[in-house]
């Protein structure tokens, strides 16, 4: 009996050490780490978004707020009753999402950002940036009081 459990801690400790050298090799290697939008902000609302500090997050949102020079505020969608990500694609969907602080919302940094005419109606953009661990309050009008939201850096939006 002794032998069999010496047998299986060694193939755990050989499976658990390959994991690790793959992981590290990854990183060492530089592989993108990424992940989708809606995966990414629901870490965020929980608290848990540092497991993704340094990757890629892409995804589609719509810009209900407008844009400066390098910034675009884009909501992904909305935290729905059960918690998954619902989309919200229209101006009234998005007050009442705000109105009740619940949009999943992102703040795209950077100079790559192609920015749409102007339009009556909210637009999409796809868009990717990497979460570096910042976050800011989006404290102006309907979203007042809203809890604070992602930064992504060396953004990118079409």
């Amino acid at each position: 009996m002794n032998g069999r459990i010496s047998s299986i801690l060694v193939v755990v400790a050989l499976v658990a050490f390959g994991h690790s050298a793959n992981i590290a090799s990854q990183r060492a290697s530089g592989s993108p780490r990424e992940v989708d939008a809606a995966t990414f902000l629901l870490a965020f609302q929980q608290g848990k978004a540092a497991q993704y500090k340094g990757f890629t997050v892409k995804g589609t949102g719509m810009n209900f707020n407008g844009t400066t020079e390098k910034n675009l505020a884009l909501t992904v969608g909305a935290l729905s009753g059960d918690g998954k990500v619902i989309p919200v694609k229209s101006l009234v969907e998005w007050i009442t999402a705000a109105s009740q602080k619940k949009t999943l919302m992102v703040w795209l940094r950077g100079p790559r950002m192609s920015r749409k005419p102007e339009s009556p109606d909210p637009l999409p953009y796809k868009f990717s940036g990497t979460f570096a661990g910042e976050e800011m309050d989006m404290g102006w009008g309907i979203n007042s009081g809203s809890r604070p939201i992602p930064v992504l850096v060396n953004g990118n939006a079409k």
